[in-house]
């Protein structure tokens, strides 16, 4: 929460939904503002006047239904759980995302929807943290796992801090790496709003840089490794999961088919040289994963196709595995 001496204010990381807002100052009757809308993706702006008065007055006033983001031109929808439950869109996000305005459902082949004009490769839907926490946590579960009695996790792409602050509620201690300064930063300032302080935070400028990280008994990475080209996500997983605790497990999603997708590294390297013009999405097969696992002295316990990419053409899994003891 932050406020100036000129009256200005600022409530970062609301949850969306809807707030009570109450201002006071001495010598200003208190003023009320009920049902304030927050929505996903936008600024609500409420400005409030005090009038004179003693510290007994209390004026009232109902928000507007709808509030005009004056701070950002993003758009965002809220969908609530009966739409989720009875709406006929098979629960999934993206179905869920063709709700908001200025979505078109189908963009290019093998691409997801198109977003007030954008291109169709350049949308993502971002979920709720401690939802993401709660599928580890039940995926653990049904594997006869608790984790109740590991130590260190390490995220992977860890951001701005979406499932971190959630990961800190559930370990003793957190390992976020990053590759971005500024999301780290993000993920700092989230972490002070929720009062986490058993994060250590590594920017990692180099695959190897992941070797001199503490050890862990946790990995968990969702929506990172797709946006490496295949020998990266190859290199990363191996060293990873090399280096996971014996007695550890590893939560993590990846997809593992992609129609028409094929990779040439000399034809990437020629790309990327010309500058990025878009997300990229990669994937590995699946035997490759199985092989990683399984050359890293772990075992796999569960293996899911998940919602985590944008189209049919599309499979990606969430696997949990584990590096039994005496490996």
């Amino acid at each position: 929460m932050y406020f100036s001496a000129d009256g200005y204010y600022k409530l970062p990381y609301l949850p969306a939904g809807k707030y009570n807002l109450a201002i006071e100052k001495d010598g200003f009757s208190l003023n009320r503002v009920a049902d304030v809308p927050v929505l996903v993706g936008q600024i609500s702006t409420i400005n409030v006047t005090l009038k004179p008065g003693s510290v007994h007055e209390e004026i009232t006033v109902t928000a507007n239904a709808v509030q005009i983001d004056q701070v950002s031109s993003s758009l965002g929808y809220v969908a609530g759980a009966t739409q989720i439950i009875e709406l006929p869109t098979n629960r999934s996000p993206y179905s869920l995302m063709t709700l908001s305005p200025g979505v078109i459902a189908t963009g290019n082949t093998g691409t997801g929807p198109i977003v007030n004009g954008g291109r169709s490769n350049t949308s993502a839907i971002l979920f709720d943290g401690q939802d993401l926490v709660r599928i580890l946590r039940n995926t653990a579960e049904r594997c006869g796992l608790s984790l109740d009695g590991h130590q260190v996790c390490l995220e992977l792409g860890c951001g701005v801090g979406r499932v971190t602050v959630w990961l800190a509620e559930l370990f003793h201690h957190i390992v976020a790496a990053d590759i971005s300064p500024l999301r780290l930063k993000l993920n700092k300032r989230a972490l002070h709003h929720y009062q986490r302080t058993n994060v250590n935070h590594y920017c990692l400028e180099s695959i190897d840089a992941v070797s001199s990280l503490p050890d862990y008994d946790v990995f968990y990475s969702v929506i990172v490794l797709q946006h490496n080209p295949p020998p990266i996500i190859v290199k990363l997983l191996k060293l990873i999961l090399r280096k996971l605790r014996v007695g550890g497990i590893a939560y993590f999603q990846l997809p593992t088919f992609m129609k028409n997708y094929y990779f040439q590294v000399d034809e990437y390297i020629r790309k990327a040289n010309g500058g990025p013009s878009h997300m990229e999405m990669h994937c590995i097969p699946q035997k490759l994963v199985f092989d990683i696992v399984r050359d890293a002295g772990c075992e796999l316990l569960e293996i899911r196709e998940d919602p985590w990419t944008e189209s049919n053409a599309i499979i990606s899994n969430s696997l949990l595995v584990s590096k039994p003891t005496g490996t």
